[in-house]
């Protein structure tokens, strides 16, 4: 199969929705957007997944300004390989083809490693990482965890991990020690950090109290930032520090500077979207992506 396909970069069309138990229809868009406070002004509206219109497209990953990494099953339906899309170029590139299933790529801070969750056909759920350059066949970080669900590198040793469980807990693992340090169960998928270096993560109290915390590496502190919009456990974290939400099709805006309420900054419904989920940003660039 050639593994260099020109990308169709389209507007938005109207797509069949499939949904499988595993691996729902989620297509991923962008936008160039400017910020002045929470006045947000979003334009040159892309869909970037439509060389699988009716498939899995999910978790990108901004590896430079014009590289977006994602996960898709555009290979194979039944599984999810890494690919690159080349955002200047216009072009689609195969990242992972393995027996396994990958999921939330990230390269490895000051590193010649990206990383990544591979799932086995066990069901084994482990930390890998693979050469820059693919020159070999990877190695797995955390050897004896199968458990891992999410992650963020905290540095090139030092890494979050959302454990599995139950309970599903934040967990510290390093690259170079067998025994992590336990934080808090009950957690969500999210995992970033802000610009001082603080982890960012969802905690789930209770069935109605979500609440977005930080944790300080190096006092270990856990700190409430602020409640969640609604039951959201997907968000990002933009250069100014400030954190945005979506719900249902519309974003919000908390900035912990002057600790505001959630501020609405933009609603996408005219572009189609139902469900926003995961987003990620990179200076002008904005990410989203829609599940049907």
């Amino acid at each position: 199969m050639n593994r260099h396909i020109q990308l169709l970069i389209l507007l938005l069309i109207s797509v069949q929705t499939v949904v499988t138990a595993q691996l729902p229809n989620s297509q991923v868009y962008m936008f160039s957007f400017t910020q002045t406070g929470d006045k947000f002004n979003m334009r040159d509206f892309k869909y970037l997944s439509g060389f699988n219109p009716n498939g899995y497209n999910n978790q990108p990953y901004f590896v430079s300004n014009d590289k977006l990494w994602m996960v898709t099953n555009y290979y194979d339906k039944e599984s999810n390989e890494i690919i690159e899309l080349d955002l200047f170029d216009q072009k689609l590139y195969r990242i992972t083809e393995t027996p396994e299933a990958e999921y939330s790529p990230s390269y490895i801070p000051s590193n010649k490693y990206f990383s990544c969750v591979r799932v086995d056909k066990d069901g084994n759920q482990n930390l890998w990482a693979y050469p820059k350059n693919r020159n070999n066949t990877g190695v797995n970080l955390l050897e004896g965890d199968n458990k891992v669900g999410y992650y963020s590198w905290l540095n090139q040793d030092e890494v979050a991990v959302f454990k599995l469980g139950p309970p599903v807990h934040l967990s510290i693992e390093s690259k170079e020690s067998d025994e992590g340090i336990h934080l808090i169960d009950d957690i969500g998928r999210c995992l970033k950090s802000n610009s001082k270096g603080l982890l960012y993560f969802v905690h789930k109290m209770n069935d109605e109290f979500w609440f977005i915390k930080s944790y300080d590496k190096e006092s270990g502190a856990i700190e409430t930032v602020v409640q969640t919009y609604g039951k959201v456990e997907d968000f990002e974290i933009l250069k100014d520090d400030s954190v945005i939400m979506a719900s249902g099709t519309t974003m919000y805006r908390y900035d912990p500077s002057n600790n505001k309420a959630w501020v609405e900054i933009a609603d996408l419904r005219k572009y189609g979207f139902t469900n926003i989920t995961r987003i990620a940003t990179r200076h002008n660039k904005i990410v989203f992506v829609n599940e049907k």
